[in-house]
């Protein structure tokens, strides 16, 4: 009686495992834990993150790469800064818009506010990055672009950081700043 209940349990194993090819088996006591239980399911794939310009996205990814290793010193000097507020920022942070590839100096995550540091070469190409912020703020990302450029910055310290921060965050916080 024994083997014949051993090979009724083989024979409902063999059955099972045809008819769920997506559930690894791992022998008897595999059936016995999951088969008598009903558990197993048949494997699901998983979604991958489909970027539709994944070419793009590579590109950028390098791209990034050398900015942060090459990062400016007013780009360092207000990363400091930030992290002295204990704001939380993602530094040279990606963004795709209708194909276009954005690299963002800093984006604070909390805000969802984008800030450039913009060097000498920005003097030449308002136009440019008066796109470039109206592209960011289409994606619905990001609330707000702040320009400031390295003068600012050099000029800068945490409280001026942080009141101008302020200032953006709740325009009525100048009413009670006076």
């Amino acid at each position: 009686m024994n083997s014949l209940s051993r090979e009724e349990e083989i024979k409902k194993q063999l059955e099972f495992m045809q008819a769920n090819p997506g559930c690894k088996s791992k022998g008897l006591a595999f059936y016995r834990k999951f088969v008598k239980r009903k558990y197993c399911e048949p494997k699901k794939k998983k979604k991958k993150n489909k970027i539709k310009e994944p070419n793009l996205l590579k590109t950028l990814k390098k791209f990034r790469g050398g900015l942060t290793k090459q990062a400016t010193r007013h780009e360092i000097l207000f990363k400091s800064m930030l992290k002295i507020l204990d704001i939380k920022f993602e530094f040279q942070k990606i963004f795709i818009v209708n194909k276009k590839g954005y690299i963002a100096d800093f984006y604070l995550i909390d805000y969802k506010f984008v800030i450039e540091i913009d060097g000498t070469s920005h003097n030449d190409q308002e136009a440019k990055d008066e796109n470039r912020t109206n592209d960011l703020l289409s994606t619905g990302l990001v609330k707000q672009v702040l320009r400031f450029d390295n003068d600012e910055v050099e000029s800068m310290n945490e409280i001026d950081l942080s009141m101008e921060l302020t200032l953006k965050i709740c325009p009525f916080a100048e009413l009670f700043c006076t």
